[in-house]
């Protein structure tokens, strides 16, 4: 994943970004540093496909709206009380075989 532009990894002991992909799931954890706006761009291969996604996240110690654009952007959209931010609970499928709905 790319940083935007005031955001980085939190660094000390704990996990920067990572983005994996396992199958057709995306996985993106780890702990970074920043306020508000544009967090990152993820890879080509680690998109959703079907419209923007929504994440309820921690970002200080509070919840914290995250959104996933199918261009790969992810914004901070709301909510938070600090300066660190848990990437810990996105997933999402990034394109479905033909026939299956995964809701």
């Amino acid at each position: 994943m790319q940083h935007a532009s005031g955001w980085s990894d939190y660094g000390h002991s704990y996990l920067g970004a990572t983005v994996d992909r396992w199958n057709r799931l995306c996985f993106v954890s780890g702990l970074l540093a920043g306020w508000n706006g544009q967090i990152g761009t993820l890879g080509d291969d680690c998109r959703p496909r079907d419209g923007r996604l929504i994440f309820s996240l921690i970002k200080g110690d509070h919840a914290s709206r995250v959104d996933v654009l199918p261009d790969g952007r992810i914004f901070h959209i709301a909510g938070g009380g600090g300066h660190w931010l848990s990437l810990s609970g996105i997933w999402f499928t990034v394109d479905r075989p033909h026939g299956l709905n995964i809701m």
